[in-house]
């Protein structure tokens, strides 16, 4: 799996960064990539996906930038431009042409089972990050990438273990005591939450998502289901 920026840009020779990756073409014949969205670049996804597929990549995981906010008018074009995605999915493999976007391949029960009853990461539960000066964090994304975060959720340090027993705590809570607006969310089952460092980051609480991940949710599950009928 490569990651992706901006094919067209030239390299330090001169060469389009297309040249680097027709030699890993021709080594590897499958390929796959990973596609980070945001909200300034999302109109632009559906016509990506086709360029990068005609170009010989196979695979893609696409992915939305969740440390930004996105507004409903971002949100609403997100939807729109997987619509055009999951068509040119849907019409590349019924011509057989060899492609997976893991947002469409996944069925249904495969996405209910990872993830009924489930919430958060692993970010302070099976991982630990160590900051250059011993300090214990959740995860990496907790050292300090956002205001608030790195002294809230500073667990503890390497010489003492950890020591912020509160913060542990809310990190190992997965009842819905702590996220009221998920109980009656109809799509529960199909999501374990979004990252944590991500939550802070933008709702000022770990436990609730951004509004752009429940959209996310949303498309995934009913866009499946069109997929699976079609």
């Amino acid at each position: 799996m490569i990651g992706i920026g901006s094919p067209q840009k030239a390299s330090d020779h001169g060469k389009p960064s297309w040249a680097k990756f027709d030699i890993l073409k021709s080594i590897q014949g499958w390929v796959g990539a990973r596609l980070t969205v945001n909200p300034d670049t999302v109109d632009r996804l559906s016509s990506g996906v086709r360029l990068l597929h005609e170009r010989g990549i196979n695979q893609f995981l696409i992915g939305l930038n969740m440390d930004v906010e996105w507004s409903e008018e971002k949100s609403n074009i997100w939807v729109e431009v997987m619509e055009k995605v999951r068509h040119y999915y849907v019409d590349q493999k019924i011509n057989g042409s060899p492609i997976r976007i893991n947002e469409f391949d996944e069925t249904l029960t495969d996405i209910r089972n990872n993830s009924a009853g489930k919430w958060g990461c692993d970010a302070g539960r099976t991982r630990l990050a160590v900051s250059c000066s011993g300090d214990l964090y959740p995860c990496s994304r907790f050292v300090s990438p956002f205001p608030g975060v790195e002294d809230r959720y500073r667990l503890g340090n390497v010489f003492e273990g950890i020591t912020n027993l509160a913060a542990h705590a809310e990190l190992l809570d997965a009842t819905d005591q702590n996220r009221p607006i998920c109980r009656s969310c109809e799509y529960k089952d199909y999501c374990t939450g979004p990252c944590a460092a991500s939550s802070f980051h933008i709702t000022g609480d770990i436990h609730t998502p951004q509004p752009i991940n429940c959209v996310f949710t949303w498309l995934r599950v009913t866009h499946l289901e069109k997929s699976l009928q079609d």
